[in-house]
């Protein structure tokens, strides 16, 4: 007896369209899947510490902005971090409205990306 999932049908059009597009696929996975591994594998972060999703998603974006602040230093050098953090003259406005969007979201649950996912966490890169 021959036995398929429900889903067979949906997981043979992904493994095509795998096939077709093998180099956005591999794309993919070296930007978007990067920082998870990492903080999997290296930092020994395979779980989260607090319960409920305002905590784990507290959690996380501390830890992304520990990465992400990592990341930075190992790109530019800690110098040049340095000196761009020295020189960053931020535009509070937008930083403010950030900050205001993150906290509707959270307050009222909408389910969009976290605030470490915005473009405002790499503001002071500008500087540089």
């Amino acid at each position: 007896m021959i036995q398929r999932s429900e889903y067979q049908d949906a997981v043979d059009i992904n493994d095509n369209n795998i096939k077709q597009n093998s180099q956005y696929y591999k794309r993919r996975q070296a930007i978007c899947k990067h920082p998870f591994g990492t903080l999997k594998r290296h930092w020994g972060y395979t779980h989260t510490l607090l319960k409920g999703l305002q905590k784990v998603n507290g959690e996380m974006n501390l830890i992304m902005f520990c990465y992400n602040f990592m990341r930075t230093k190992n790109i530019l050098g800690f110098n040049k971090m340095l000196k761009a953090i020295n020189n960053w003259q931020p535009d509070y406005a937008k930083i403010v409205g950030a900050c205001k969007k993150g906290i509707i979201k959270t307050i009222y649950g909408q389910n969009e990306a976290p605030f470490f996912c915005s473009n405002y966490s790499l503001l002071f890169l500008k500087a540089v």
